[in-house]
């Protein structure tokens, strides 16, 4: 995403997360779903057209999140991202939100990714909470190219267990190794 963008939606981000209070589940379950219809063409079509009224466009919105708009302050918000010229930011908004929920909650992001379905995701959950000393908020996918085992993605950090990825390490040192002989 641009900078531009992230930087325009900081103000609402924080925002969004100082009314939040201790209710930042409903809030996130709210910005992620806006993000999520926001991202739809037409929907951004609508949006950008200027002979749209954003009353309409509230309603529309309020609609298509159904139960996630649970109070005054989620329309108000849905409101004032409308009349701001903001709405085409909540993912972006959404994204920020969720960074400060998560160190606020003292938790971490993590997604992992398997050759094959695992067996025990709870226990993995468990074990990298243990190295972290964190709480982990875990998403899993499967990628059959890895050959076997998995990758951890922790930011901008990957941890590596994959069997693509030991071959591609034994390709390098068996390549640097050749030109030193």
């Amino acid at each position: 995403m641009a900078t531009n963008h992230v930087t325009l939606a900081r103000p609402y981000a924080r925002a969004a997360f100082a009314e939040a209070g201790e209710d930042r589940r409903a809030w996130s379950a709210l910005l992620e779903m806006l993000g999520a219809v926001v991202a739809d063409a037409q929907m951004l079509r609508l949006l950008r057209d200027p002979r749209v009224d954003h009353r309409q466009l509230s309603g529309l919105l309020q609609e298509l999140c159904g139960e996630r708009v649970s109070d005054a302050r989620h329309r108000r918000f849905i409101t004032l991202l409308l009349e701001a010229g903001r709405m085409e930011y909540a993912p972006e908004i959404y994204r920020q939100f969720e960074e400060l929920r998560r160190r606020a909650e003292c938790t971490v992001a993590i997604r992992v990714v398997s050759a094959y379905p695992l067996e025990d995701t709870a226990q993995l959950g468990s074990l990298l909470e243990q190295r972290l000393g964190r709480r982990v908020e875990m998403t899993v996918a499967e990628d059959r190219s890895l050959l076997g085992g998995l990758c951890i993605y922790l930011g901008d950090e990957v941890i590596d267990y994959s069997i693509r990825g030991r071959l591609h390490q034994l390709a390098d040192t068996l390549h640097v190794s050749g030109q030193n002989p």
